[in-house]
């Protein structure tokens, strides 16, 4: 009795010590969540070809001088987690959605001194949470393409404090370029958006014309960064030390930015003062959003939100602006009981929210 009493524990210790080493079968057992990530692609100057064309979690190198990442609008550091292939003059780059809002700009940036010299504002990227809410997995940016143009409104915004228009939460998303620049050319107007898009035209023309010599364009570099009086006197420099290449890339060897003229001559104190006189049109009010009726039983996802709200100016004319609603609502949305329920939603260019009620079976 006992030998058989003995074998029955040793047989119970193995089917245990079984299946604590290959698990055990209960459905129970939670399933990790799939990552979210918003995928970003677009074009790239062709500066040289490319060192690599593999995925890289630091800055990818882009051939001999230069290298891409993704940035936070922030602080200007590399996001986390963040992924770049390059593939001849176009790339992808994979940002993991977070727990909170990122402002994503993609760049490509001299290697030995770490300056910046093209750049996209990509926006405000949605976080993991909206994505799950929304049931997606992955947001694809198109069309964000690094030019002369991209890398002023980027400067522009940042330097004026411009607020970065929100990425939708949907699969496909192709607005974003047009919707930054009307945002940036709606705050500084036109005429200083082409003004430094071709101060920054001229300095790249110059970084990257093989006549011209190491000193110089060491000199335009040690100057150069996103601060937009910095990128004006680099300007400057290239004028003075490369008038002809300056020249033939934009036509004209003086700029025009809040009513003072740039030349080959102008101080750094007159550039300040030219910057200072850079006025911001900024969104002041948002005009009230018509209340939604909807019958009872309507899913959330079926509510016909606008896209779109009018917003008044500081200098008093109106604009249209997309608008993102929010996935949650004040009291809690539920279909079957009737009631008013009042969302909130991020508009393109401000930090003021509008609202709207819907009214479920009134």
């Amino acid at each position: 009795m006992s030998k058989r009493l003995g074998l029955l524990i040793v047989m119970m210790l193995f089917v245990s010590l079984m299946t604590g080493c290959f698990g055990s079968d209960d459905s129970s057992t939670p399933t990790p969540a799939a990552t979210s990530s918003v995928v970003i692609t677009g074009t790239i100057p062709a500066l040289s070809a490319p060192a690599a064309n593999m995925p890289n979690f630091a800055p990818v190198a882009y051939g001999t001088n230069h290298e891409m990442l993704v940035v936070n609008g922030a602080t200007m550091t590399e996001i986390t987690g963040s992924a770049v292939v390059i593939n001849g003059t176009s790339y992808t780059a994979t940002v993991p959605a977070g727990a909170a809002t990122v402002t994503a700009l993609v760049a490509v940036r001299e290697k030995t001194l770490g300056k910046i010299i093209y750049s996209a504002l990509v926006g405000n990227l949605p976080t993991a949470a909206q994505m799950t809410a929304a049931s997606l997995t992955k947001v694809n940016v198109t069309g964000v393409n690094l030019t002369n143009e991209s890398t002023a409104l980027a400067t522009i915004a940042k330097d004026k404090n411009i607020v970065a228009p929100t990425v939708p939460v949907s699969s496909s998303v192709t607005t974003m370029t047009a919707t930054v620049k009307s945002n940036v050319e709606n705050a500084v107007g036109v005429a200083t958006v082409t003004a430094i898009k071709d101060a920054t035209a001229a300095i790249n023309a110059v970084l990257n014309n093989s006549r011209v010599s190491p000193t110089v364009k060491s000199s335009i570099l040690s100057t150069l960064n996103t601060e937009l009086k910095k990128v004006l006197e680099a300007f400057v420099t290239a004028v003075k030390d490369a008038t002809a290449v300056v020249s033939q890339e934009i036509g004209a060897t003086t700029l025009t930015v809040g009513g003072t003229t740039i030349s080959s001559t102008t101080t750094p104190a007159e550039v300040e003062q030219a910057v200072n006189h850079v006025t911001v049109v900024t969104v002041a009010s948002i005009n009230a959003v018509q209340d939604i009726v909807v019958g009872n039983g309507t899913a959330q996802t079926a509510i016909p939100f606008p896209t779109t709200v009018t917003v008044v100016m500081s200098d008093t004319t109106t604009a249209v602006k997309n608008v993102v609603w929010s996935t949650t609502s004040t009291p809690a949305y539920n279909a079957t009981t009737a009631g008013t329920y009042t969302f909130t939603g991020t508009v393109d260019g401000t930090t003021l929210k509008a609202t709207v009620k819907v009214n479920v079976g009134i």
